[in-house]
C-alpha cells in the first residue's frame, strides 16, 4: 500500500512543523589522535571542510568504488565525531572504516543509547526555540552543539528541519509540543515528498554513487587527494561516466507496486519510491538516464499514466 500523507501531519508539514523519533538511524562516535587524517583518506568528502558550524556528508566505498554506506559527520562537544548513519548500514560502516585503521588508535562504534529525533516544517525554529535549542540556521548540514543535544539542519525537511541527536532520555525530555508529535511513516512520506533519496531503498551498491547523485548532495570533493575508491570515482566524474540521476517526480497515478518501471517507448528507468498526499498529489523519486531526462520526452507508467520530472535531487 502506498504511503499517504493524512490531512493533519500535512497541513503542519507545510504550514506548522511536525516531529518524531528516526528509528532508521543511528549515532556513531568516532574519536582517537589523528582520527580526521584517518577519515581524510577513507570518505568521499574533504575533512577540512568540517567545522563547528557545518557537517559534511560522505561515503565510504570499497576500493571499487561500490557504496558500502553514506554518512553525516558532525563535531561533538569534546574531541569525538559524531556520524549518523542508517540503521541497514551502520554495521557495515564500523566495520569498514575499522578495517584500514592500521597504525591508528581508533575508537569507533554504535552509541545505543543515542537516537536521531527529526523536526521539520516552516516553524521548526520555534520549537527549537521553545526546548531551549539552538537554531543552526536553514543553511543544508548547518550545526550546533547545545545543552548535549546535536542540532543538524537537515537535507530531506520539505520547507527547513533538523535532526537531534542526543541519548535517548535527553531527547525524551526535550519541551516539543507533544501535539505534533508524528510517527516515523510521517517522516519517510516527508523525505519522499521532498525527493531526498535514501541508499539502501532508492538506489544499492550495484549503482555507483556519481549515478545516484552523490555530487548533488555535495558528498564528494574531487580535489582532496586519495581515498578509497577514488580512482574509479574520479574516472566516472572527469571521463562522462556519469549516465543516470536520481530524480524527484509528479505522478498521476498510484503505482501497481514498487519498483515500478518508467517508460517511453520501452522501459527506460525505474521508480523506487512514492507516497501521496491528502490533496491527493503523488510524488516519487526514480532513476532515470540522464539523456532521457534531458531530452524531455513523454515518460509513463506501464498502464500509460504520466510520469513528470521536477527536478534532480538534490540537497
Amino acid at each position: 500500500m502506498l504511503p499517504t500523507l493524512a490531512a493533519q501531519p500535512h497541513d503542519s508539514l507545510l504550514h506548522a512543523c511536525v516531529h518524531g523519533r528516526r528509528r532508521d538511524m543511528v549515532v556513531l562516535k568516532a574519536s582517537g589522535p589523528k582520527l580526521r587524517d584517518y577519515l581524510q583518506g577513507q570518505v568521499t568528502q574533504d575533512m577540512r571542510r568540517l567545522d563547528a558550524a557545518h557537517a559534511i556528508y560522505a561515503m565510504a566505498l570499497t576500493p571499487q568504488g561500490k557504496a558500502i554506506a553514506d554518512m553525516f559527520i558532525a563535531e561533538g562537544d569534546d574531541e569525538a565525531l559524531i556520524l549518523l548513519t542508517w540503521r541497514a548500514h551502520a554495521e557495515a560502516l564500523v566495520k569498514r572504516l575499522r578495517r584500514f585503521a592500521i597504525g591508528y588508535t581508533l575508537r569507533i562504534g554504535i552509541v545505543a543509547d543515542m537516537a536521531v529525533h527529526s523536526v521539520q516544517g516552516p516553524a521548526s525554529a520555534s520549537l527549537l526555540q521553545g526546548a531551549g535549542l539552538p537554531d543552526p540556521g536553514p543553511r543544508a548540514l548547518a550545526a550546533a552543539f547545545g545543552d548535549g543535544v546535536l542540532v543538524l539542519a537537515m537535507p530531506e525537511a520539505a520547507e527547513r528541519g533538523y535532526w537531534l541527536a542526543a541519548p535517548g532520555e535527553r531527547l525524551d525530555a526535550l519541551s516539543l509540543e507533544p501535539g505534533l508529535r508524528v510517527d516515523e511513516a510521517v517522516i519517510r512520506c516527508a523525505r519522499i515528498r521532498r525527493g531526498h533519496p535514501v541508499f539502501g531503498v532508492d538506489w544499492d551498491a550495484s549503482v555507483h554513487p556519481l549515478n545516484a547523485n552523490l555530487s548533488e548532495y555535495d558528498g564528494v570533493s574531487f580535489d582532496k587527494g586519495c581515498f578509497v575508491g577514488q580512482e574509479v570515482t574520479s574516472r566516472m566524474h572527469w571521463r562522462g561516466g556519469i549516465k543516470y540521476r536520481l530524480y524527484r517526480l509528479a505522478l498521476s497515478s498510484v503505482p501497481a507496486m514498487l519498483p515500478a518501471a518508467i517508460h517511453t517507448t520501452a522501459a527506460v528507468g525505474t521508480i523506487t519510491s512514492a507516497m501521496q498526499d491528502s490533496d491527493g498529489a503523488i510524488y516519487g523519486i526514480g532513476r532515470l538516464p540522464i539523456s532521457i531526462a534531458d531530452a524531455d520526452v513523454p515518460l509513463q507508467l506501464e498502464d500509460g499514466s504520466p510520469v513528470r520530472i521536477i527536478e534532480p535531487c538534490h540537497g
